[in-house]
């Protein structure tokens, strides 16, 4: 990054961010040492790629290159470098290098990374796994707005070699289709941003944010039915669930990097035989969106229930 570029400073996932853009909201310092320099984990800068070529090993520096954007270098877990096409800047690309490429900068730090959003409820953590449009980040909205914590939207990292695995919050941003916040977007706690997420619109979140990774209860998979209910997923199936949404192998699987899809592969079994799934059935309708919630406060509560139980005989807490 060059010297004169402006800087630009935010956190998720744990990780101090530094980027030559305003890509995420403004890191404010708490530790009250505002003179000592803050030292970035990830830093997100623009630069010119050449060939792609390194001597690097391939899980550890991945190249990309996405036509009518730009090439995109993810280096270590800890650096991306973005050479976007002309006219397009770094602002442009928000939606790939917070999506796609975080993800992959996550995967390449050990975590396991899911297209999912995440609610924390009586300190455990609940994740919404689907294809873009099904409501996982509606879920998630109208459950922070009737007083649970925010983890993340969109991207979900998991700390799978921690016992038990965990979630880690991302950043306090949501992005919701014009027809969810026309219907729903009085009654839900979020602020208004500039930024735009494809076809949706991105809403900041403001108070009940959780700060520290929280342990992973269940994981929904969300689909359509006729009777609202929770169907437990057998591990096999979950197994191919977790793959299908996965948000980071799409593009290690494009681009050919064998030590990674063999590390995920590790994970999403590590993970299926720690943590429960199940497929959330419901009809796909607004209307009907706080019937889907209290059930999912009723299912959360007989986990939470069973959870305590099995500690309470195991001699845990």
């Amino acid at each position: 990054m060059a010297q004169d570029s402006p800087q630009f400073w935010g956190k998720a996932y744990g990780y101090i961010i530094q980027s030559d853009s305003p890509l995420l909201p403004p890191l404010a310092r708490l530790d009250g040492n505002a003179d000592v320099p803050l030292v970035p984990d990830i830093l997100i800068h623009q630069g010119q790629l050449g060939d792609l070529a390194t001597s690097g090993s391939a899980d550890q520096i991945i190249s990309a290159k996405i036509p009518g954007f730009g090439k995109f270098w993810m280096i270590e877990g800890r650096e991306l470098v973005v050479d976007p096409e002309a006219p397009r800047s770094l602002a442009d690309l928000r939606p790939i290098i917070l999506g796609s490429a975080m993800a992959v900068l996550l995967q390449q730090r050990q975590q396991l990374v899911l297209h999912a959003s995440c609610i924390g409820i009586g300190g455990q953590a609940i994740a919404f796994l689907g294809n873009s449009g099904w409501g996982k980040s509606t879920l998630a909205s109208v459950l922070h707005s009737k007083g649970y914590d925010f983890v993340t939207d969109d991207v979900l990292a998991i700390n799978v070699q921690s016992t038990p695995p965990k979630a880690v919050s991302s950043y306090p941003e949501v992005r919701l289709l014009p027809d969810t916040l026309e219907a729903l977007g009085h009654t839900l706690e979020l602020e208004e941003t500039d930024q735009s997420f494809h076809w949706k619109q991105e809403k900041r979140v403001s108070s009940r944010i959780s700060e520290q990774p929280l342990p992973l209860l269940c994981l929904y998979v969300l689909a359509g039915g006729s009777t609202l209910e929770a169907e437990a997923i057998a591990p096999p199936s979950a197994f191919l669930e977790l793959s299908h949404h996965s948000r980071a192998i799409r593009v290690v699987n494009s681009l050919h990097v064998p030590s990674l899809r063999a590390r995920h592969f590790q994970q999403c079994m590590t993970l299926v035989q720690k943590v429960p799934l199940f497929y959330l059935r419901r009809r796909r309708s607004l209307a009907e969106l706080s019937q889907v919630v209290t059930f999912l406060e009723s299912h959360v509560a007989q986990l939470l229930d069973q959870e305590r139980t099995r500690s309470t005989f195991s001699g845990e807490g």
